[in-house]
């Protein structure tokens, strides 16, 4: 509590004066009200008033369709603000990616300072009771950064094995143990390993299988082995899921809260569509005669240049890749295989020319064409 001889003094230093408990600024009250519904309603009459006047009645068509636009988000379902609120809770959830990877800035601190107070803002259980709008506005939009997070996996992860997200294709992206109860060895018999790290050979960068079977159902090693381990340095670091880049933007997560409205039903209807039509069209690819092949199959690069074809072949979360490499002449200067684990098609290309890159970088290659086979 501040002495009101202090409080005059902090006002005549800054240049600020002094304002009751009602006092407005945006149309909002600085003093949190009783009722967040009769502190706007002066907003939300001015909108209605706005409409119902003489700018609605003189617009086009196609005016007044925007203007609608501009003013409402309209739902699937109903006439109502509910997409609004969605809106609303997307623009705040860059506050709460901030505090969920604690960015550097002021703000950021001194909101851990009010409301944290040492406690992690993903995992520990914040009360949002007797806090500001902003506040509890930003737990609604840590609930649904929870769900979409995941840690990226390096040789150096403090990550917790059993209560950090890190396994993106299982539930809750945090493993199950396949031969002992970790609540149960908490206790008694602590696990044998608690750190992502302890499960890493951190020369090879490849995963123990040893200690993944010893630890994990046979389901849970199949999962994690897909798992491509980051080399370097660095931090405990965030992925955005619902992003194919792995960062977080506001459109990501306003589509991810989205996701949520689309009932089992719908999702069944339409994974069966898209498989009729994979398969109708699969059956017309099969009906189309190929051409004749062409004599050339491979064309010299320029003098002094290097070629690299490669190719890939995704079955069943297993890639194997090949690539060939020629000079100028033709004459064969290496050729070599991989094999990995991963999660879909497109990984399975980007690693096959990661390996490639490895292999450019070994050879202190400069001048090159690389030919990636789709």
């Amino acid at each position: 509590m501040i002495l009101l001889s202090s409080a005059k003094e902090i006002l005549n230093i800054l240049g600020f004066s002094d304002c009751d408990h009602k006092a407005l600024h945006l149309g909002l009250p600085f003093c949190k009200p009783s009722s967040r519904t009769l502190a706007c309603q002066e907003i939300g009459d001015r909108i209605c008033n706005k409409l119902k006047g003489w700018k609605s009645k003189l617009l086009s068509q196609a005016s007044g369709t925007i203007l609608i636009k501009s003013l409402f988000w309209w739902g699937s379902n109903d006439r109502g603000f509910r997409r609004m609120t969605d809106q609303n809770l997307a623009l705040l959830s860059k506050i709460a990616w901030y505090l969920a990877i604690n960015k550097d800035v002021l703000w950021v601190s001194v909101l851990k300072a009010k409301y944290l107070r040492g406690k992690s803002f993903l995992s520990d259980p914040i009360p949002a009771d007797n806090s500001s709008w902003l506040w509890k506005d930003i737990c609604k939009c840590r609930d649904w950064i929870a769900k979409g997070v995941v840690y990226l996996v390096t040789g150096n992860s403090d990550i917790s094995i059993w209560s950090e997200p890190w396994i993106l294709t299982i539930t809750n992206f945090i493993p199950d143990p396949g031969d002992f109860n970790v609540s149960t060895c908490a206790t008694n018999n602590p696990p044998l390993f608690s750190l992502l790290k302890d499960l890493i050979d951190n020369r090879s960068l490849s995963w123990n299988l040893d200690k993944l079977k010893s630890t994990f159902s046979s389901e849970t090693v199949k999962e994690i082995t897909m798992i491509q381990i980051s080399s370097g340095d660095r931090p405990k670091t965030l992925l955005w899921c619902p992003s194919k880049s792995g960062k977080f933007t506001i459109k990501s997560f306003y589509l991810f809260t989205q996701s949520a409205r689309l009932s089992s039903r719908l999702i069944d209807l339409v994974t069966i569509v898209s498989k009729q039509t994979k398969d109708h069209w699969l059956s017309i690819v099969k009906t189309i005669q190929t051409g004749s092949s062409t004599n050339q199959v491979w064309k010299a690069p320029p003098l002094s240049w290097f070629k690299i074809n490669m190719d890939s072949s995704y079955i069943d979360g297993v890639v194997v890749s090949g690539l060939v490499i020629r000079n100028s002449n033709g004459s064969l200067l290496l050729a070599a295989a991989y094999k990995h684990s991963c999660l879909d098609p497109l990984s399975a290309e980007c690693l096959s020319i990661l390996d490639a890159c490895k292999i450019i970088q070994d050879l202190n290659l400069h001048k090159l064409s690389l030919n990636l086979i789709a």
